[in-house]
Parts: C-alpha cells; sequence; structure tokens
C-alpha cells in the first residue's frame, strides 16, 4: 500500500509459526554424517516465475534446536517457518557427500509436518588427461566442470547453469572431480575471462560426460588448446541472403 504525505494507516501483524519440513539423513554404510553440514529450504520457481516475481524467492535453514544426531550415520532434521501455498527444494551440502537437492515439495497450510527422509551418496567421480595440441601431457591447467541445468545438451556443449570447482592438472595432466551427482557434465576452462580485454592463454573442453551417481567415469580426454584469439585481428567476409546472393549496402 501507499501512504500520502502526513497520513497515518495501523497495520497489525500476526506471526506464524509457517510449515514444517523433517525427517531423517541417513549416511551410506562405511561412511559417517559430518558433526557440521548445511541444510536448508528454499522457494522452487520455474525461470518465468522468477522473472514474473523475483522478490518472491526465500529461504529457511535447518532448526538446529530440534535437530541432532542420532548416530554416526542418522541425522534428525527439522526446517521450520516455512511458508504456505507454495513450494520448497530441500538442498543438503555434507562433504565429503554429494550435494543432495529434492523435487519441489507442495507446502499446504494446516496439518502436519511434511515427513522427508533423504539417503546420502558418495556420489561418482570422473577423471581424465588433459593433453596439448601435439600429444603431450597440459600441466598445471586450471578445469572447470560445469553442469546442465536440465540435463539437456545444447548442440555439442552442456546447457549449463553452475560450476562444480576447479580442479588442476597435475605434471602428467590428469584431473579429477569429485562427489557428483546424476547429469550430464562438461571438463573446460579457463572461465572468468574477457575474450577481448583479456584473451585467455589456453582453451580446454572435453565432450559430454554422462554420469549415473553410482559409478565412476574414468579416461575422460581433455583437449588444451594454445590461445586461439588475440587481442587484434581482421574477420573478412560476405553478406547474403536466404537466396545465396549478395547483400549490398
Amino acid at each position: 500500500f501507499q501512504l500520502g504525505r502526513g497520513e497515518e494507516r495501523r497495520l497489525d501483524i500476526t506471526f506464524g509459526t509457517g510449515a514444517v519440513i523433517e525427517g531423517v539423513i541417513t549416511a551410506p554404510e562405511g561412511t559417517e554424517i559430518p558433526d557440521s553440514f548445511e541444510v536448508m529450504a528454499y522457494t522452487w520457481e520455474t525461470q518465468q516465475e522468477q522473472m514474473e516475481n523475483p522478490g518472491a524467492w526465500s529461504e529457511s535453514k535447518l532448526d538446529r534446536r530440534h535437530s541432532r544426531k542420532e548416530g554416526p550415520r542418522r541425522f534428525h532434521y527439522r526446517i521450520g517457518g516455512i511458508g504456505f501455498d507454495t513450494r520448497f527444494v530441500v538442498q543438503i551440502n555434507a562433504k565429503p557427500f554429494a550435494e543432495y537437492r529434492s523435487g519441489p515439495l507442495e507446502i499446504a497450510p494446516g496439518g502436519s509436518p511434511r515427513t522427508l527422509d533423504i539417503g546420502l551418496s558418495l556420489g561418482s567421480t570422473i577423471r581424465g588427461v588433459a593433453t596439448k595440441d601435439n600429444g603431450e601431457p597440459a600441466s598445471d591447467v586450471t578445469l572447470t566442470l560445469i553442469t546442465g541445468s536440465d540435463g539437456k545438451k545444447s548442440g555439442d556443449i552442456v546447457s549449463g547453469y553452475g560450476f562444480n570447482g576447479d580442479a588442476v592438472s597435475d605434471s602428467q595432466g590428469a584431473f579429477e572431480f569429485r562427489h557428483l551427482n546424476q547429469g550430464k557434465y562438461q571438463v573446460c576452462g579457463p572461465t572468468g575471462y574477457n575474450y577481448f580485454t583479456d584473451p585467455p592463454e589456453y582453451l580446454a573442453y572435453s565432450d559430454v560426460v554422462v554420469v549415473d551417481g553410482i559409478h565412476d567415469i574414468d579416461n575422460v580426454p581433455v583437449r588444451v588448446h594454445k590461445k586461439v584469439l588475440s587481442g587484434e585481428g581482421i574477420i573478412t567476409g560476405h553478406v547474403v541472403d536466404d537466396a545465396g546472393n549478395p547483400v549490398a549496402d
């Protein structure tokens, strides 16, 4: 609402406890849940919904007063203060396990807490070797693993939305990325550069790698090329229409 100059308006506010998501987090046999890790729930929105209402995103974190470790492999969690009539996603970051992200959960007002039991996974590992154009190992090359937002390919590359950390190749060109969930990935590098003001010294890329979240992927080749774009140069060509006829002016 809006207030005019000198106008007063009474606004009564009632606070509620909100909805609750709770359950048990279990680690695989032979592992132990860390004493400290991140558990949160955040609103799930499609890209269109984010564009239409960018201020609607919210998150709720772990209620530590009502959460407890029940053994080396079990942790009871509780997330409270969640808004009603929306969809939430639960996310867990607990190294050395793969990141967990649930599907969208419908949260309705009233009723019992929403129960979601979660099993953590060590995930998959991608290993490979980076080589130069002449076939020699490419050492000390910083590589980045890009993951797709929807698991689909865009041409010959992953339709990427996020990064899964960096790895530096060793003296033999070997590298690895660990604790990966199911999805499609691509190893590339470098990132964060500007082609025109600060062109990279090299470009590196692999084919798209499909990961099932259970089995490791070995021997992934990454091709490392020396700088292919300098700060100066000339591009020539011809402009034609759909029929292939030259277009002037």
